[in-house]
């Protein structure tokens, strides 16, 4: 039994070597044909398209659009100015400014004065996070201090701040994850 065990295995190990010998060589009937070369084709002549005008002035550039349009409403229930309710954490001293020049990337600047030479400015970047139903940002804090000149002194306070603002009932309200700043804010739009 043992010598047929063997046997069969030598057999099959000279076949497998026969086979593998065979692998990689080629025939004449095997070598690819060189195609026929393509026809050179005249380059078109493109007339220039004349050149878009500019919008006039106020006038606000169209955001991109989905298919079915979710971009467009989502954007446009978020952009422009927002002011914290008088009976809020700052008494109506912080406002904010929302932007979305493509229906996907927000700009947002929010001010908060402390004195009339003292403002907190948060400087954020972020956008629409379909899980969390708001706008997932991150940016940096600054303290602008105006000089009596006129000039403004800005300083660095915190970096890679994040966060997330989402409406509640037509109502703005503003996560901070660090400072917890947004605490007790209820921003509403105000009128353009």
């Amino acid at each position: 039994m043992k010598k047929r065990t063997t046997m069969g295995r030598l057999l099959a190990a000279a076949a497998l070597c026969a086979m593998l010998a065979g692998c990689g060589t080629r025939t004449e009937a095997n070598v690819p044909t060189d195609p026929d070369p393509a026809p050179q084709a005249e380059p078109e002549v493109q007339t220039p398209e004349p050149p878009q005008t500019p919008p006039s002035q106020g006038e606000e550039p169209a955001l991109s659009q989905d298919p079915d349009g979710e971009e467009d409403s989502i954007a446009a229930s978020y952009t422009g100015t927002w002011r914290d309710d008088a009976r809020g954490t700052s008494g109506g001293r912080c406002y904010m400014e929302i932007a979305c020049e493509d229906g996907v990337n927000y700009s947002i600047d929010i001010w908060w004065g402390g004195s009339a030479a003292r403002t907190t400015h948060w400087q954020y970047t972020g956008s629409y996070d379909e899980i969390w139903k708001g706008i997932d940002y991150t940016g940096t804090r600054f303290t602008e201090i105006t000089q009596a000149d006129g000039t403004v002194e800005k300083t660095t306070e915190l970096e890679e701040a994040t966060g997330l603002l989402y409406l509640e009932d037509g109502v703005l309200l503003w996560e901070d994850t660090f400072e917890h700043t947004g605490e007790g804010m209820r921003f509403s739009r105000e009128a353009s």
